[in-house]
């Protein structure tokens, strides 16, 4: 293999990584997002809460934003998000635990719905592409 074809592999493999982190596309929204949901099926919610990944929003942005205090009071009190909870409610109702998944979140089921229209639409954006 020559530099030139490495090279231009390497820009179309830079391009392709970079559309999918971007959700820039129907086809990057449609495989990103069933991937999610694919892979919170596929794990048990009880893996989920010993991942060190923790609430970018609540645990650094907030706290940050109020110089390490979080309000007494108002929206943001005590720095509740509403998204707390959501993967492993999602999760939850995956594995068909739906008072588990309320549990988690009440809003998990508006957010499973929302994903499953954004997939549908972007799965008809795409079909209507391809016939054009």
């Amino acid at each position: 293999m020559n530099s030139r074809m490495l090279n231009g592999l390497t820009k179309k493999a830079k391009l392709f990584f970079l559309e999918f982190i971007s959700f820039n596309s129907s086809r990057a929204i449609v495989i990103n997002l069933s991937f999610i949901i694919f892979l919170l099926f596929i794990l048990p919610t009880e893996f989920l809460k010993y991942l060190p990944i923790r609430p970018v929003f609540k645990d650094f942005l907030l706290p940050f934003l109020f110089n390490g205090h979080c309000p007494t009071s108002g929206f943001l009190k005590d720095c509740s998000v509403y998204s707390t909870g959501e993967t492993r409610g999602i999760s939850r109702l995956l594995h068909g635990d739906i008072t588990g998944a309320y549990n988690y979140n009440p809003l998990v089921f508006l957010v499973i719905i929302v994903m499953i229209i954004l997939i549908v639409i972007n799965i008809m954006k795409i079909v209507n592409t391809k016939k054009k």
